[in-house]
């Protein structure tokens, strides 16, 4: 049993490491080719860090954004499993 967590948990470390990034940064150049803004904040939405500037332009409920807190939520408890392998490993 522990076996299976400690190889889930190593999968999911490399899953979120690869999918995360790539998976916010699709959803935000979706969001500003969807909404064509200029150069500007186009490159501040997609670059930003920790999607302060997505936050800020998308202040309304769109469908949007409505998925791109999901895919936050989804990617932050695959984070948090992922984590559980590291508290194993020091407590082990």
């Amino acid at each position: 049993m522990a076996d299976f967590f400690v190889g889930s948990s190593i999968i999911m470390m490399w899953f979120v490491l690869i999918a995360w990034p790539l998976t916010l940064i699709s959803l935000r150049v979706v969001a500003v080719i969807v909404r064509r803004f200029s150069w500007k904040k186009a490159l501040a939405i997609i670059l930003c860090p920790f999607s302060i500037c997505f936050y800020l332009e998308f202040s309304e409920s769109s469908k949007l954004k409505n998925a791109y807190l999901i895919a936050v939520a989804v990617l932050t408890f695959l984070t948090l499993y992922a984590g559980a392998f590291v508290i194993y490993t020091h407590f082990a």
